[in-house]
């Protein structure tokens, strides 16, 4: 035991910092009058000691990075998950300083590319089951999305104009009733393509009032040819109501 010069309490031997300038190797003032000291001292001296800090950071760069890096390994070899989740945070509440960081890293050379590149194929091999089961979760949830990008960057390869957005061909998908065009199947005995009904080898575009769903066999025995109407069925509808919701 050992009494407070401070608050003059006795407390036990753990509740003192070590001090070997002192005879028995503790300091005078307990744990937490030294915390109370330090609080009361910052509030009155803050713009004092932030200078002071920010000038030391600065002049000891080198120094305090490898400070940082060495308390940030020692935390992580402490608690792996709680690291883990306190950067997950900062990271969510700090998106801009997050991008930030990782062009900055990206754009730091060959170095730092081989390591990212290391990192990621380690990760790849460590995670590979679940890696996978994310990317069946994410295309089953925005099936029609990639659908989507994919048929507005065939369409830009051809130089075809306009984009066809998801919310369109969403929209598009509801008035066939998630169904062919043609044949009326519906979507969940075969899989709906997006069929541009003037084709882009015949100077069609990539637009909302040029697409319609076909299944694949529609899709093929179409192919390149020009029906005999202007445009899809819902092209009507949708330029009298004006909204696609």
């Amino acid at each position: 035991m050992k009494t407070c010069t401070r608050c003059n309490n006795r407390r036990p031997s753990d509740e003192f910092y070590k001090s070997p300038n002192n005879s028995d190797g503790l300091r005078t003032w307990c744990k937490t009058c030294l915390a109370d000291y330090h609080i009361e001292r910052y509030a009155i001296k803050k713009d004092h000691i932030n200078a002071v800090n920010r000038k030391y950071r600065v002049e000891n760069a080198d120094k305090v990075k490898r400070a940082d890096r060495e308390r940030a390994r020692q935390r992580y070899a402490d608690d792996p998950e709680k690291h883990k989740r306190a950067v997950r945070e900062y990271n969510l509440h700090h998106p801009e300083k997050h991008r930030d960081y990782a062009r900055a890293y990206r754009a730091a050379g060959k170095v730092n590319k081989e390591k990212m590149r290391e990192y990621q194929r380690a990760y790849r091999e460590r995670h590979r089951d679940e890696i996978a089961q994310r990317h069946r979760v994410h295309v089953e949830a925005n099936r029609e999305k990639i659908r989507m990008r994919m048929s507005n960057v065939k369409a830009q390869r051809r130089m075809a104009e306009g984009k066809v957005t998801t919310k369109e061909w969403k929209a598009i998908l509801l008035f066939y009733g998630n169904s062919c065009g043609l044949c009326r199947v519906s979507a969940s005995e075969l899989p709906m393509t997006v069929d541009h009904f003037i084709p882009l080898s015949k100077d069609g575009t990539n637009t909302w009032d040029n697409v319609w769903p076909l299944c694949m066999p529609c899709n093929v025995r179409k192919h390149a040819t020009i029906p005999t109407e202007d445009c899809p069925p819902h092209v009507d509808i949708f330029r009298k109501t004006g909204t696609f919701d």
